[in-house]
């Protein structure tokens, strides 16, 4: 594979065909992650699985990262004007273009001056002709001001240029990765701007990705604050929850923006190393991946983990379980090359990239404004289902398995764990998502009537309670009228959903004022190495918080646990084993009035 990644020219479709013996070689999930590596994958196909030959093809063209390179301008004032144009010829001289240069307003405003025309007549020319691009840069202090009317600080921005150019991508330095709900989204839609690459990708610190132990380690790996915010994919573009920008959205919406976050040059080195498994999403190197695939590794775990539960939550760690998929291509770059106003640290970018280029040939590619704008969008149409009809159809189809779980099954220690968090006795209540109906049978006994809601029932069961009834109903859209409700219960559900904050909207309309919502929520942002696919809000605790405030809920209790730590015997490795149990409160009439 590295061999042929170096000869074919794009597109590069490699068709592979492998033969398994005896059930020891590579299943399907396994062939995906060892040519994901490579490939962007189309098509995947296993015959005579668990047989004693089983065979497997896999197609797939070799993957094409697009480049594109971003400078921040500098200062202006004194000798570090020069020093912007000195950086701007290297960059000309090397015949790269800019995919965006961010210009903040204190900047456009000094550029429409004599004393910087030769700056900005640089600038102009190489937006004209070499395909470069401009950024609006709303720095610390003008955060709040920009919010008010972005279109008029892009309008300021393209008159000191005095060129008719688009302006379509934006960069704040003050903004919080989680913004005020739908704000952003309106501000930019409002001017036009369709990028968004406030965010830096950077590498977790190594101790922040250990399961904690402690119940305060716990909530400072829950709540983020000891570490850099990273967004939930590795990089390259997607379009982002409204009230979250670091999360993927969980349906390709064309009125949301993109956001593309930053890769800092010095890490632009991991773009190259093929020797990784994933390239650029921190997977284990080949060495690892090969340990994963380790016959003998796995079937000794295998006869091991039946006896332990700490062997049962290891699992991620002996089979290739719960990776992300393998990135789409072209694959959006974005990197951050620095200011402008420091030209030696312009010159070793320059110089890393062209390194880059050499080596990855023509599979990789520096792409000027437009084409990073068309890339970007093409990356994240990719990940996101294309419709809330096709979001639906993958959930029911993804847990096809609950349907044959047995009503009277045991309940998970987490869940037994949030019974405790509910009140002893409540009244009229909705389930939100009951699945298997093992939780139903127990919330029946503490509510005056239940009312469990689904995608999809099992066929034949009839309800095991006189008191409780099943709808089948889409949770974004709640058949029931306003104030009917005096709890909603939402065990492992939320996270499922495409739009949370339009179902939460729900759940506190069908309320009765000062009524309760109690959920269990995984904090799948944790650790961005795995990916449950089904999990569709990838949730850590501020983002829930944030949620909840956007659906106009009180909090009430928000509590981290560590299941591991409870005995849960299983893996869950996107949320290092850790959930958030939560209590919000529908504000009475006269405090909804005020």
């Amino acid at each position: 594979m590295l061999r042929l990644s170096n000869s074919l020219p794009p597109p590069g479709r490699i068709i592979w065909c492998l033969e398994n013996r005896e059930t020891r070689g590579l299943e399907d999930f396994e062939a995906i992650a060892v040519f994901g590596s490579w490939l962007e994958i189309d098509l995947v196909a296993q015959v005579g699985r668990g047989s004693t030959l089983s065979r497997i093809i896999l197609s797939g063209c070799l993957r094409e990262t697009n480049l594109g390179l971003w400078f921040r301008l500098g200062p202006l004032r004194g000798p570090k004007g020069v020093l912007n144009v000195m950086s701007l010829a290297m960059i000309k001289a090397s015949g790269m273009p800019a995919a965006a240069i961010a210009i903040g307003s204190d900047e456009a405003e000094k550029l429409s001056e004599p004393s910087f025309r030769a700056l900005a007549s640089m600038i102009r020319h190489m937006i004209l002709k070499d395909s470069s691009g401009v950024a609006l840069f709303v720095s610390r202090s003008r955060s709040q001001a920009a919010f008010q009317d972005l279109q008029a600080e892009t309008n300021q921005l393209r008159q000191a240029l005095g060129v008719p150019c688009r302006i379509h991508h934006i960069c704040f330095e003050g903004l919080q990765p989680i913004s005020l709900p739908g704000r952003l989204g309106e501000a930019m839609r409002n001017a036009h701007l369709r990028m968004d690459s406030s965010l830096i990708i950077r590498q977790i610190a190594e101790e922040v990705r250990e399961r904690p132990e402690l119940p305060d380690q716990c909530k400072k790996r829950a709540f983020g604050n000891d570490c850099e915010i990273v967004p939930f994919l590795g990089g390259g573009a997607y379009q982002c929850q409204p009230f979250d920008i670091r999360m993927p959205a969980g349906f390709w919406n064309p009125d949301g923006f993109l956001e593309l976050p930053r890769l800092p040059v010095e890490n632009v080195y991991e773009i190259a190393d093929r020797s990784r498994a994933s390239g650029w999403r921190r997977r284990p190197s080949m060495s690892e991946l090969a340990q994963l695939l380790d016959w003998g590794r796995m079937e000794k775990y295998h006869q091991e983990s039946g006896h332990s539960v700490r062997h049962a939550q290891l699992y991620h760690n002996f089979r290739i379980y719960n990776w992300p998929p393998p990135d789409a291509s072209p694959r959006t770059v974005l990197v951050d090359c620095g200011s402008l106003a420091h030209p030696g640290s312009i010159a070793f970018a320059i110089g890393k990239i062209a390194r880059i280029c050499r080596r990855l040939g023509a599979h990789c590619r520096i792409v000027g404004a437009q084409e990073l704008l068309s890339s970007a969008q093409t990356e994240a149409t990719k990940r996101a289902p294309s419709s809330v009809q096709v979001s639906l159809q993958q959930q029911v189809q993804d847990h096809g398995y609950l349907v044959s779980a047995p009503l009277s099954g045991e309940l998970r220690q987490d869940v037994l764990d949030f019974l405790e968090f509910l009140p002893r006795q409540f009244g009229r209540t909705l389930e939100l998502g009951s699945g298997t109906g093992q939780l139903a049978n127990v919330l029946a006994e503490r509510a005056t009537f239940l009312t469990c809601l689904d995608l999809r029932f099992p066929e034949g069961r009839a309800c095991s309670s006189p008191n409780l009834a099943e709808a089948i109903a889409d949770i974004h859209d709640l058949p029931c009228i306003n104030n009917t409700f005096d709890s909603v219960i939402a065990s492992n559900i939320l996270e499922h959903l495409y739009d949370p904050v339009r179902s939460l909207r729900e759940a506190r309309r069908v309320l009765r004022p000062d009524g309760r919502l109690y959920a269990l929520i995984p904090l799948d942002a944790l650790n961005p190495e795995y990916d449950l696919r089904t999990h569709l809000w990838k949730a850590d605790a501020e983002s829930i918080k944030n949620a909840f405030a956007a659906s106009e809920f009180e909090m009430v209790r928000c509590e981290i646990i560590d299941i591991y730590a409870l005995g849960v015997a299983g893996c869950f490795p996107t949320c290092n084993g850790l959930v958030c149990k939560v209590e919000a409160r529908k504000p009475p009439i006269e405090e909804s009035i005020q």
